[in-house]
């Protein structure tokens, strides 16, 4: 690599970690994102970080960013940011982004926006989806939504999903959906889940609903909740 591209990338990098997006994105010149396509794509990120979504946009649609599946996620990021979600799901539908685990994420998501769980549903159960976490809970939101909180639990239960504090909280939710406090506070006492404030906040609604206030109000006192405004 050219020592001066190096450098410039280095600073680029030194900019991003302190959040000073404005001076990382001066040194992506044109001529530096034409060389270094992942220069492009943090180009497009900064731009994003700026909430500049048209300017952003214009820098998907490069000539020399077509087919590069990164930039192409973030077109969709755009595109979803902008409110486009039909533009966002034609892009989510091309050819080359088809079996991309990130841009099927995405494709749940902008269904999903759109109102159509069905098809969002039928999207998480694809043969290349299964064992992804993320679209796991994406499937599990998406059976809340459609208020199948006894499939929604049995999904949450599967092996690979243990021990993950997203799907856990979603587990809690369907059981208090479902009017099974007591298991949801036995779910919320878990080892794993100790000290996650969106589980503790959990815990203490479950608490309240079995009008045990003292205990609620003890856990409201835990030293890893001060400052928290939802505890």
């Amino acid at each position: 690599m050219d020592p001066n591209l190096e450098k410039i990338i280095q600073e680029i990098d030194y900019y991003f970690k302190k959040k000073q997006y404005k001076q990382a994105l001066a040194l992506c010149t044109d001529e530096i994102c034409k060389y270094d396509l992942h220069i492009q794509s943090r180009k497009i990120k900064f731009l994003i970080k700026l909430k500049k979504y048209s300017e952003a946009l214009k820098e998907c649609k490069e000539e020399y960013c077509e087919q590069h599946l990164s930039i192409q996620s973030q077109k969709i990021t755009v595109l979803m940011k902008l409110g486009r979600y039909p533009k966002a799901l034609e892009e989510c539908n091309k050819d080359f982004c088809q079996q991309n685990l990130t841009i099927q994420s995405q494709k749940i998501t902008v269904l999903m926006k759109l109102g159509r769980y069905s098809e969002a549903l039928e999207e998480c159960n694809k043969d290349f989806c299964q064992q992804n976490l993320n679209i796991q809970s994406q499937k599990i939101t998406i059976l809340m939504e459609l208020g199948r909180y006894p499939k929604a639990l049995e999904e949450c239960n599967k092996d690979f999903c243990q021990q993950n504090l997203t799907i856990q909280s979603q587990k809690i939710t369907v059981l208090m959906k479902l009017g099974r406090y007591s298991e949801a506070l036995e779910e919320c006492k878990e080892e794993y889940c100790q000290k996650n404030l969106n589980i503790q906040s959990q815990k203490i609604t479950i608490l309240m609903k079995l009008g045990r206030y003292s205990e609620a109000l003890e856990e409201c006192k835990e030293e890893y909740c001060q400052k928290n405004l939802n505890i």
